[in-house]
């Protein structure tokens, strides 16, 4: 098994382990709702532009982004474009494949992006 595969295989076991750990889940849920009183979401930036969003939920979505690779991202309840400028840049990883890319503009994200290949 390679490194890359031991890795995924070592995540998928923690995962069902986080999964079955209720007391671990419930400290989970209080510091959520303790970190909200002092606004903890609000301290984080991308590239520069507020995201008002938790590290963990940009990690977890960049990671979906690059499974899925879908062709559109629409993301609603967006404050200063942050999480927009995240998805945005999220796109612009380096591609193997060697069609030319075509580029175009994310409003907002101040970002030239390419395309995904099909």
């Amino acid at each position: 098994m390679n490194q890359i595969n031991k890795f995924r295989a070592e995540v998928r076991n923690n995962i069902k382990s986080l999964a079955k750990d209720h007391n671990l889940q419930g400290l989970s849920k209080i510091w959520i709702r303790e970190t909200a009183r002092y606004r903890y979401a609000y301290n984080f930036t991308w590239l520069g532009r507020p995201i008002i969003q938790l590290p963990q939920d940009i990690v977890a979505m960049q990671e979906i982004i690059w499974q899925v690779k879908p062709t559109l991202i629409i993301e609603t309840g967006i404050a200063h474009d942050g999480p927009r400028g995240c998805a945005a840049t999220d796109t612009m990883v380096p591609r193997t494949d060697t069609r030319r890319a075509r580029r175009s503009r994310v409003p907002g994200a101040g970002a030239s992006l390419a395309d995904r290949p099909r």
